[in-house]
């Protein structure tokens, strides 16, 4: 049996501790926040016990992993004490809000020998999930490929409106899409983009990025972000060299066309169901049980917020950022 402790007992950790307690093999057993109410609300639905401190929660030897689902600018803390307590650790995206600090978390756990994951869930659910096996199986390799995810921001105060504690839209909301866009067209080379502040006075980041990226195989791909608009939409295009397929994650809809064929259009019961929280945090315990690294790494991580800190010092700078630059 896994014992997981978690920290963060808001909307997220609560989710992803909904699906851990119908894992096999796996129990809540501990659950610290810095209000204690969320803790005891947690474990009164789902069991385990209230732990005062994380420090507490970390010296149960009960607790053999940890689930760190704070807001992004405390989790290099609490992930470098778990690994630093030998506890494996599934932590929420994003991973940090710098590369120094991922950097940092995942040589901690490399150091302890414990497991990194982090919950890059974008490319476990359905509709993605899907694209990417009909861009495999049918439509040949990727060559560029466009993600809109626009909408509102819904925050009118708290840690999501400062740059310093939620990094901004691409780190809190798109390091989804960029996860995801790497994921079908490999390593990303560099970035550009122009972005800025148009609507949401009470933010001190920009509400609307448009950026675009090329990668080392020759492929290109574009990301429209904006939490800037009165309206959503959540869509996606992916030419390939053997056919071409459009997605529409607000409608669950999936439209390809391969070379010399007829449009099939997918939606409903023809896109298989799954549910991707649950995915990650099973993932995450049989990787433990099974002593192998999980299928989203730290690495993972790292990289799509290196991707999303190249696009913000684009729109800084006014130039083409190669990922990776120091």
């Amino acid at each position: 049996m896994i014992g997981v402790g978690i920290v963060g007992c808001g909307g997220m950790g609560s989710s992803l501790v909904s699906r851990l307690v119908d894992v096999d093999g796996a129990q809540l057993v501990r659950a610290y926040d810095a209000d204690p109410q969320a803790a005891g609300k947690l474990t009164a639905k789902y069991g385990g016990e209230v732990s005062a401190t994380y420090a507490e929660l970390l010296d149960d030897p009960r607790v053999d992993a940890v689930i760190v689902a704070t807001p992004g600018f405390l989790h290099r803390e609490y992930v470098v004490e778990a690994a630093e307590a030998s506890k494996h650790v599934f932590c929420e995206k994003p991973m940090a809000l710098t590369v120094e600090d991922c950097d940092e978390m995942i040589d901690a756990c490399q150091s302890a020998g414990v497991n990194l994951m982090v919950g890059q869930v974008l490319r476990l659910l359905p509709v993605f999930v899907e694209s990417g096996h009909i861009v495999r199986e049918r439509l040949g390799r990727p060559m560029a490929m466009g993600i809109m995810r626009i909408g509102g921001w819904g925050y009118d105060t708290g840690w999501r409106t400062r740059r310093d504690t939620c990094g901004g839209i691409l780190l809190e909301v798109n390091v989804h899409e960029l996860d995801y866009m790497r994921h079908i067209l490999g390593e990303p080379e560099e970035a550009f983009a122009y972005g800025g502040r148009y609507v949401l006075d009470h933010v001190d980041f920009p509400d609307t990025i448009f950026a675009s990226f090329r990668f080392e195989n020759g492929a290109m791909g574009t990301l429209k972000a904006a939490v800037s608009s009165r309206m959503g939409r959540y869509t996606g295009e992916i030419i390939c060299e053997s056919g071409t397929l459009f997605y529409d994650n607000s409608s669950k809809t999936i439209a390809y066309r391969e070379e010399g064929g007829e449009q099939v259009t997918l939606g409903g019961d023809e896109i298989p169901s799954v549910d991707g929280v649950a995915t990650e945090i099973t993932e995450f315990v049989e990787s433990i049980s099974e002593n192998r690294t999980p299928n989203i790494t730290g690495e993972d991580g790292r990289m799509a917020v290196e991707m999303a800190l190249a696009v913000e010092r684009s729109v800084q700078e006014g130039r083409p950022i190669p990922i990776g630059e120091e």
